[in-house]
């Protein structure tokens, strides 16, 4: 199935803008946690770099699925806003409790930065997809 022109516009934007969030959160998280937190001994910066391409990597996939779902019709669309949601926050906790075992030493920053670095994600996404679903009623209304 093609995507049309509309859709890999969308595409683009939800690739750039989340793209743009993971890099700078990553970059601003860390550089908060190395001059604020003791966290020199443990493997902290590349646990968290692992959780942080985890939940990109889920952020991702599931855009492929809403484009998905915005073909079938608008209750798939609102199926998948909560299925999404619910996968989202199980994966984040799996994502979450692994790093923390792993960085035992400094599990307490390990679960501050991830939980920023997820609400940041989290907002950023939403603000992309409220701005997809004006559009995509305006086009609808404009038909």
């Amino acid at each position: 199935m093609e995507m049309g022109r509309n859709y890999t516009h969308m595409r683009n934007v939800y690739s750039l803008s989340m793209l743009s969030t993971i890099v700078l959160g990553y970059l601003v998280i860390s550089a908060v946690v190395w001059f604020l937190f003791p966290v020199q001994k443990c493997n902290f910066f590349l646990t968290f770099l692992g959780a942080c391409i985890v939940l990109s990597v889920y952020d991702m996939n599931s855009f492929y699925f809403y484009l998905k779902a915005l073909n079938k019709s608008s209750q798939s669309v609102a199926r998948y806003y909560m299925i999404q949601m619910l996968l989202r926050f199980v994966v984040s906790g799996a994502v979450a409790i692994i790093g923390g075992l792993i960085v035992k030493d400094c599990m307490k920053t390990y679960l501050l930065g991830f939980c920023a670095f997820f609400l940041l994600t989290l907002v950023c996404e939403s603000i992309v997809f409220v701005h997809f679903e004006k559009k995509l009623n305006e086009s609808q209304s404009d038909k």
